[in-house]
């Protein structure tokens, strides 16, 4: 007798294994997705955020939060210190740059604009020797 294997066993199996690997695959990348949080750029970022960059020195982060609230068109008044210390720092980055190929006349320049946004820096205004010494920015 001619005993032959059932080939619908086999495929049931592969059919089996095809579903678990897609749903560990789906779940993984929906932890991928959440782990990176990606950002959703439908509404700007708000005070807090600038506050908590501020307050960690993640400069960079706060001239993107800057730059991203400008073209949203968030310029409320609560804004304006974090906008006017955003603007210093990416200032200070200016600073350092032209100051390392030692173009001193580019260097006066930025050191006055720096200069003007003092006024409006507000209560942020604590925070300019800590970018100064981080930029090396002399004492304005």
């Amino acid at each position: 007798m001619d005993v032959k294997k059932d080939p619908g066993k086999g495929s049931k199996v592969l059919i089996a294994l095809t579903v678990i690997m897609t749903i560990v695959f789906v779940v993984s990348l929906l932890t991928l997705l959440v782990s990176l949080r990606v950002r959703t750029y439908d509404e700007p970022y708000r005070v807090n955020s600038f506050t908590y960059y501020l307050r960690d020195g993640k400069y960079a982060e706060l001239i993107d939060a800057w730059h991203e609230n400008v073209i949203m068109g968030a310029d409320s008044a609560e804004y304006a210190p974090y906008y006017a210390m955003a603007q210093y720092c990416e200032y200070a980055t200016y600073y350092k740059i032209y100051a390392e190929k030692g173009d001193e006349e580019k260097c006066k320049e930025i050191l006055s604009d720096m200069k003007e946004l003092i006024p409006g820096l507000k209560e942020t205004g604590i925070l300019v020797d800590e970018v100064n010494n981080t930029f090396g920015v002399p004492k304005i």
